[in-house]
């Protein structure tokens, strides 16, 4: 009896192990550090994998939806406490994310959205690589569209309007959730991970996840006209971060003629939009700077600024391809196993190679803080389906996921997020067959032969 609650018992101190006591005991990490939350990263997984298995956590549709409402209500009562007298409190829950943007002892909420909101309201002129009023004087690394819109709607309040964003954001997931009945504890526990904690504190990337979600939910609808609106929220996102605009290409393999063209469009505006812009495009990737490769950071640069021929280099390189075979092996990200060669489930399939297609092209190219792998929580909520929650391949794929939502404090985090990309590159490449409508059925086909 005692089994069946074991993984769950085990889960809040190990949660606390690897959120905030392993972070702040490896500073300057030495291999025995990296050996360490590399086996402490792997057996957080097989105890995420043990939660997902326990009968009392297959939440249904409705018990999960309660969940993430109170989740939400948890989150405004933090803000409030934020802004009050006890923001001390605040500041050490925010150590499960990281830690919270303060002036003195005052904490600031979405520190992001308030770098968008001074510059709005600066009296300077908005230039990118440059200080525009920022409460940290931080340099501006942002659209400068984005002050001008924020201007022109009298947006000023950081406070108001993240708050807004944050309430968007849980309504897009509680819909998603209702729509496409998503059920088990995979959501819930995202959204408790130390990434999504960043986000939300820091505000920005909550709003982009929020308008994929959007672009999800209208791209499912039996009307046309919602069918044709849904690559706009892709549109929307792309204006404010530029990495969706990868989510893009691979829709345009949909069945649905009005989607395709909608999606195609979109991609060419998006592309229109940012190489008008190049100059400032690079300007702002210039300013947002390198985050070290052991302190919070997600992409493949940090790797590059590192001396290779490092012990702890050359280890945490090794470790990368380790973990690499060891996804392969228990198929994590393999469409094939996942959507176990249901015919119906193409747009399914588009959707999942897009989220996976963007995960691995951030991660090549990018050089993010861990808030960026807020990019997985669309990929969790469509493998917490009800009709793939059973699946091993699924299950595994959201265990690895969710493991490297918790581990991205840890100093080894290069190593399962890197892991991860190329894995999910190795079965895209692998399954690029089932994105073509017309080559499905014979995919299929030839995969039921050699079964049989």
């Amino acid at each position: 009896m005692f089994r069946k609650y074991t993984g769950t018992l085990l889960f809040i101190p190990s949660w606390i192990m690897v959120a905030v006591v392993i972070p702040e005991l490896q500073q300057g990490p030495s291999i025995s550090d990296l050996t360490i939350s590399a086996a402490v990263g792997c057996i957080f997984i097989a105890v995420l994998r043990s939660v997902e298995n326990a009968p009392f956590m297959l939440f249904s549709t409705k018990k999960l939806i309660l969940l993430t409402s109170v989740i939400g209500l948890c989150f405004t009562g933090l803000f409030l406490i934020a802004s009050s007298r006890y923001s001390d409190f605040y500041v050490q829950l925010s150590r499960f994310g990281s830690d919270a943007m303060t002036t003195g002892k005052d904490v600031i909420l979405f520190g992001d959205f308030r770098h968008l909101t001074d510059a709005a309201s600066c009296t300077l002129p908005t230039n990118v690589g440059l200080v525009n009023c920022d409460l940290w004087l931080r340099p501006f690394n942002q659209n400068p569209d984005l002050p001008l819109l924020l201007n022109y709607f009298h947006l000023y309040n950081s406070l108001i309007l993240g708050f807004a964003i944050f309430m968007y954001f849980m309504v897009t997931v509680c819909v998603y959730v209702n729509r496409f009945l998503v059920a088990g504890p995979a959501i819930i526990l995202t959204l408790i991970s130390p990434v999504v904690v960043l986000a939300i504190d820091r505000g920005n990337e909550i709003l982009t996840i929020a308008l994929i979600l959007s672009a999800l939910i209208f791209l499912e609808s039996k009307s046309k006209k919602l069918r044709v609106i849904a690559p706009f929220f892709i549109l929307f996102a792309v204006i404010f971060k530029v990495w969706p605009i990868l989510f893009l290409p691979i829709l345009i393999f949909r069945r649905d003629l009005v989607s395709r063209l909608s999606a195609l469009f979109v991609l060419i505006v998006s592309l229109i939009y940012w190489a008008v812009k190049l100059n400032q495009l690079n300007a702002m990737l210039a300013a947002t700077g390198t985050p070290p490769i052991f302190n919070l950071s997600f992409g493949l640069k940090p790797f590059f600024d590192t001396d290779f021929f490092n012990p702890t280099s050359i280890f945490l390189f090794m470790t990368l391809l380790a973990l690499t075979i060891l996804f392969i092996k228990f198929d994590v990200g393999n469409a094939e196993k996942i959507f176990d060669h249901d015919l119906r489930q193409h747009n399914d399939v588009l959707i999942f190679s897009s989220l996976i297609f963007t995960y691995t092209l951030v991660w090549l190219i990018g050089n993010s803080y861990i808030y960026r792998i807020i990019v997985v929580l669309p990929l969790v909520l469509l493998l917490s389906q009800r009709k793939y929650l059973l699946n091993a391949s699924s299950a595994n794929t959201r265990a690895v996921v969710l493991g490297i939502l918790f581990v991205s404090k840890l100093p080894i985090t290069f190593a399962f997020s890197g892991a991860l990309s190329l894995t999910f590159m190795y079965f895209l490449l692998k399954n690029r067959k089932m994105l073509m409508p017309n080559r499905l059925n014979l995919h299929f086909s030839n995969v039921r032969a050699r079964e049989v």
